[in-house]
């Protein structure tokens, strides 16, 4: 089955991570991609200076994570074999829930862990700021910049 995210959720997470770590904001039509998927965003975050990797892990085991991550919820079927995931930030877990972001929330929302384990894919992807010359590794993955 092919995987893809909508063009919104695409952009919207683009933009969260880009604001999370002080990057400025890329326009929508800049960097268009023709399917937009997980691989595909991972992908355009590299132009903007970001390091991803997507691994499976289990929702008992997300809070052993480091944070954030974009975790891949299910979302409805596509045409053919599609299926639509929906990209949230995970801001932080423990054994019984998730602190999430999701498009349109104005606020982070904590999920209790069985809820939002019924629509996780079992996917999550960690994106970084790739390092900088003259930035520490402990700046970067904090989205500062040491003074030079």
């Amino acid at each position: 089955m092919v995987k893809q995210v909508s063009r919104n959720d695409f952009y919207w997470i683009l933009q969260r991570l880009c604001a999370m770590h002080r990057k400025p904001l890329p326009l929508p039509p800049v960097h268009a991609a023709a399917f937009y998927s997980p691989e595909a965003m991972m992908r355009i975050a590299g132009l903007f200076g970001f390091e991803s990797t997507s691994r499976l892990c289990k929702a008992c085991r997300l809070h052993k994570q480091v944070f954030p991550l974009i975790a891949w919820l299910r979302g409805r079927q596509g045409p053919g074999l599609r299926e639509t995931l929906l990209p949230v930030l995970l801001l932080a877990a423990d054994a019984h829930g998730v602190l999430i972001l999701a498009e349109g929330d104005a606020v982070p929302n904590t999920v209790p862990l069985v809820e939002f384990a019924r629509r996780y894919s079992g996917a999550i992807t960690a994106i970084r700021l790739a390092d900088m010359p003259g930035a520490s590794d402990a700046a970067c993955n904090h989205g500062t910049r040491e003074a030079a």
